[in-house]
């Protein structure tokens, strides 16, 4: 895949009713902030929304919580919430953006 430096974030992200209804959660900011990274982590792939530090190697919640320099919990938490939301979906223990065409 050809290297890519940006994502595409919409000025109306914060209106967005998953954005509203996640960032109302505890640790919510904590989290979209979490989804922010998870994007730029995804473009840095740019491999279809998929997320891993390579092909052999997908991210776990652990290597996530160290690369997001955030607890263990808050990003399982942050995960769990994007599956709830249809954000992100996990095949094969790799972790694929949804609508990855959007951004």
């Amino acid at each position: 895949m050809a290297e890519i430096s940006w994502i595409k974030l919409s000025v109306g992200m914060f209106d967005n009713r998953k954005i509203k209804q996640i960032k109302n959660l505890p640790d919510g900011d904590s989290i979209i902030l979490i989804w922010l990274q998870l994007l730029c982590l995804a473009g840095r792939c740019n491999d279809y929304g998929r997320v891993y530090i390579t092909e052999d190697m997908p991210y776990n919640d652990q290597m996530l919580a160290t690369e997001f320099n955030e607890p263990i919990a808050t990003v399982q938490l942050a995960l769990a919430t994007f599956q709830k939301f249809n954000m992100i979906d996990v095949y094969e223990n790799i972790i694929c953006v949804l609508n990855w065409e959007k951004y």
